[in-house]
């Protein structure tokens, strides 16, 4: 007696399709967190680029850093900064908070 279609069905259903099935996961979930970082982008830059020309603090992920300065130039996920001393250029996607400092006039 011959069970070869049993032994099909064992390599089709145990081994073949559930690598498929994984394969597709991770590209949906690939997709999703690309398109995701697209719009967080497009959001930063467009609420930064409402700060050209105020000074601000920015303030990393952990919230320890922080720079403080004149806001030059928003560039897709790039930042130019200018403080007393020095010009930085700064990723937007390390950003986790950002202060607008007002000007206080006398």
């Amino acid at each position: 007696m011959s069970y070869w279609y049993i032994y099909f069905m064992i390599l089709l259903f145990g081994i073949i399709l559930p690598q498929y099935w994984d394969r597709r996961r991770r590209r949906l979930r690939q997709k999703k967190l690309r398109i995701k970082k697209e719009v967080n982008n497009l959001m930063t830059s467009q609420l930064l680029s409402e700060c050209i020309g105020k000074n601000v603090e920015l303030y990393g992920e952990g919230g320890i850093s922080g720079f403080s300065g004149k806001v030059l130039a928003v560039e897709e996920n790039l930042i130019k900064i200018e403080d007393k001393r020095t010009i930085r250029i700064i990723n937007a996607d390390m950003i986790a908070q950002i202060k607008i400092k007002k000007n206080i006039e006398k």
